[in-house]
C-alpha cells in the first residue's frame, strides 16, 4: 500500500525530539504550571518512567504516521511538512483535546499547556520529515 521511502533517521530524530521537548516542557519550563493544572505535587506523582517509556512508543507512532501524511500529500519542503504537521495538529490533536475539556471538564490550562506541547512537537517533527524529503 505504501510504496513511499519512510525517512527513518527523522523519524527517529523526532521521537528524541518528542522526548527532549517533553521533558522541557513539562520539567523547568511549565512544570509547575503543569502540576498545579492536574492538583498534583512533584511527590504525588511520583516516579513517571512507565508512562515515558509509553509516550516514547507512542511517539513513535505518530512520527511515522506524520512522515507517511506528508510524504504521501507529495510535499517537498520543510515549510510545505511544517504546514502539514500543523494542519494534522489542528485537525486531530486540537480538535480531540477541546472536546475531551468540554466533556470531562478538564482545566483550560492543562489542555493549553498539552497542546502547546502538541503543537511545538508536530512542527519540530514536520521540519525534520520535510528536511528528509
Amino acid at each position: 500500500m505504501f510504496t513511499t521511502q519512510v525517512h527513518l533517521w527523522a523519524v527517529i530524530v523526532a521521537v528524541v525530539a518528542y522526548a527532549v521537548i517533553g521533558w522541557l516542557w513539562y520539567g523547568p519550563l511549565f512544570g509547575k504550571r503543569w502540576l498545579a493544572a492536574i492538583g498534583m505535587t512533584k511527590e504525588q506523582l511520583g516516579n513517571q518512567w512507565m508512562a515515558m517509556v509509553y509516550g516514547i512508543i507512542v511517539s513513535l507512532f505518530k512520527a511515522y504516521f506524520l512522515d507517511r501524511v506528508v510524504t504521501l500529500t507529495g510535499v517537498t519542503s520543510i515549510w510545505g511538512a511544517m504546514l502539514s504537521a500543523f494542519w494534522v495538529w489542528f485537525g486531530f490533536i486540537l480538535t480531540y483535546e477541546l472536546i475531551q475539556m468540554i466533556f470531562e471538564k478538564r482545566k483550560s490550562a492543562l489542555v493549553t499547556l498539552n497542546l502547546g506541547f502538541e503543537l511545538v512537537w508536530f512542527l519540530v517533527a514536520g521540519a525534520l520529515i520535510g528536511w528528509a524529503i
